[in-house]
């Protein structure tokens, strides 16, 4: 499951699919995330809210940090 994440996160943010001044919105990101096949539950720590980008700056993936529990 931890590729298909990060496989989706990566898709999200490729170049070819992002715009410059394009804000990413948190409902978005999140909603990827519970897609992806597996995630059952998703709590996301950053960003915690939409990302708004300034003039001439282009939303990047960064770092990605996942914790996966087994359901119970």
């Amino acid at each position: 499951m931890r590729g298909r994440i990060e496989q989706g996160l990566a898709n999200f943010f490729a170049f070819e699919n992002v715009d410059f001044d394009q804000d990413i919105h948190f409902s978005d990101v999140v909603a990827l995330l519970d897609g992806i096949r597996g995630v059952s539950h998703v709590h996301l720590h950053t960003p915690a809210d939409d990302v708004i980008l300034n003039c001439g700056e282009i939303p990047t993936l960064g770092q990605v940090q996942l914790r996966l529990r087994r359901a119970t």
